[in-house]
Formats: structure tokens, C-alpha cells, sequence
């Protein structure tokens, strides 16, 4: 009987260790496709556009 139940503990113990890398590859496709986008911080300052380039420029604002 004991001999029974070591084998039986055995066996699930490897059938676990078989699906562990399928798990953890699920898991790493799948949960960050399931998290949301993380929010800017409070004091974080507003993102600032570059200045256009002279050729950007118009004519007209040219100096």
C-alpha cells in the first residue's frame, strides 16, 4: 500500500513539472494583453512638443 501511494505521488508529482512551462508560458502571453495601460503619475509634467525646424517654419514667421 505504501508503495502504491509513493508511486502515485511521484507520478503527479512529474505531471506537474510537465505543465508547469506550459502554464508559465500561457501566462506570459496572455496577462499583459489582460492589464490595463499603467496611469501617469500626479506630479508628472505634460509632454512638450519639439519646436519645428527652420525648413518647417512658413515664410511668413520667418525673421
Amino acid at each position: 500500500m505504501g508503495q502504491a501511494f509513493a508511486a502515485s505521488y511521484l507520478i503527479g508529482l512529474r505531471e506537474g513539472l510537465e505543465a508547469t512551462p506550459v502554464v508559465s508560458i500561457l501566462v506570459t502571453f496572455l496577462w499583459p494583453a489582460r492589464t490595463p495601460a499603467a496611469p501617469k503619475p500626479s506630479g508628472a509634467a505634460p509632454a512638450r512638443t519639439p519646436a519645428p525646424s527652420p525648413s518647417e517654419t512658413p515664410q511668413h514667421v520667418r525673421a
